[in-house]
């Protein structure tokens, strides 16, 4: 039982299906630098992909994906990331 999840985003990516994920936050966030549209990031996430891939994203935080959606009129957010280069 328990309080359940709420969807605030999708990650769009080209890896088919997702045979496992792991999350890694400690040590991997970081504010936004301060520049124009850019978004702080509260960790990795890394996918092991149904193409043999190993994708990993540095995921932009919850706060700064709501104000970019406020300021798009959006009430949802899908978007595309880019794999971090490790």
């Amino acid at each position: 039982g328990g309080g359940g999840g709420e969807r605030w985003a999708e990650l769009l990516h080209d890896g088919g299906g997702v045979l496992d994920l792991e999350w890694c936050p400690s040590g991997n966030a970081a504010a936004a630098a301060g520049g124009e549209g850019e978004l702080g990031r509260m960790g990795l996430l890394a996918a092991a992909c149904a193409d043999g891939a190993i994708r990993v994203w540095a995921l932009p935080r919850v706060a700064d994906l709501a104000g970019l959606a406020a300021s798009a009129g959006a009430v949802a957010l899908w978007f595309r990331l880019t794999p971090a280069r490790l």
